[in-house]
């Protein structure tokens, strides 16, 4: 096409909420591929005076040097498994991805260790697996369901699939009262978008889900939906990679994804402003309630 550098700007969008954001997930197609051609985001008024230039004939060519060296190295999907009293094979997923920008995106992993560090403590009669998958930020590089072939058995004897992320996030927006985006803090937590599969058997999932969140602290939202068809196209399920296998198959699943606006922002201070640590604690008790009631229908014979 003959393009030598892209340079893609956020519009409808404070500068201030568009800062240090980018999109991991468009990588180049192919295994370990890279793009030739350097792009960089840049926000409303730096794009804004960028069109101007170039409209008024003041820029005739400019250069966009991208300093990213890009260096191959390993790296692994872990798996804990947590032995329940019962002895039998059947499990529990909870899962997560591990790689990300910020103490936002990247905090799944602290999320399944306190629950397993709880149900160690307080043992369940099911097994529970806890997978940390890599790749999240590779830009569709790293297979992040390559566990799933290479562990089967798990798959096979799950009862049920949890996926968790992104708790504690505080929301911020842009407000437009004024004319013009002014990004600040809204007083509110991120809603727990939570991603469901319809099948018949995952309505027990979804009764003790919905349970889970009683007593919780009205900050704590939540939203419980299930991809639709639009004209004749199933809609994507959104979540931690690799996790959408899970949603699709029959195993009752359900994924929450809290989106902040800043959810893929390297933050200079690595997001710890935005993340509400009594919150992501409230949000784990809410998950490790509802493990616990599968558990206890699982010894009901229930599940």
């Amino acid at each position: 096409m003959g393009v030598s550098a892209v340079i893609a700007s956020w519009v409808g969008t404070s500068d201030e909420d568009a800062a240090l954001q980018f999109l991991p997930n468009d990588g180049a197609p192919g295994r370990l591929a890279l793009y030739d051609v350097p792009a960089l985001y840049v926000g409303n008024s730096t794009g804004e005076l960028i069109r101007q230039l170039v409209g008024d004939g003041e820029v005739e060519s400019a250069t966009v040097v991208l300093d990213a060296p890009s260096v191959n190295s390993t790296s692994h999907t872990v798996i804990g498994h947590l032995a329940g009293k019962a002895g039998t094979e059947e499990t529990i997923i909870v899962y997560t991805h591990s790689d990300g920008p910020s103490i936002i995106e990247e905090n799944g992993p602290i999320l399944l260790l306190a629950m397993a560090e709880y149900f160690a403590n307080n043992p369940l009669d099911i097994n529970v697996d806890f997978v940390i998958t890599t790749g999240h930020m590779s830009g569709g590089h790293l297979n992040e369901s390559a566990w799933m072939g290479q562990r089967p058995e798990i798959l096979k004897n799950a009862k049920a699939a949890i996926v968790c992320e992104h708790f504690g996030a505080l929301q911020w927006k842009d407000e437009f009262s004024t004319g013009q985006p002014v990004y600040s803090a809204t007083g509110n937590l991120e809603p727990m978008w939570t991603m469901a599969n319809d099948s018949s058997s995952s309505d027990l999932l979804h009764e003790l889900y919905l349970d889970a969140f009683e007593g919780t602290d009205p900050l704590v939202r939540m939203a419980l939906l299930a991809p639709e068809r639009l004209n004749g196209a199933r809609s994507r399920w959104y979540g931690a990679g690799g996790s959408s296998t899970l949603g699709r198959s029959s195993i009752p699943t359900i994924g929450i994804i809290p989106q902040p606006d800043y959810l893929w922002a390297a933050m200079v201070d690595g997001g710890w402003s935005k993340l509400s640590i009594p919150m992501a604690v409230e949000q784990i008790n809410t998950i490790l309630r509802l493990i616990s009631r599968l558990d206890a229908k699982f010894a009901e014979g229930a599940l």
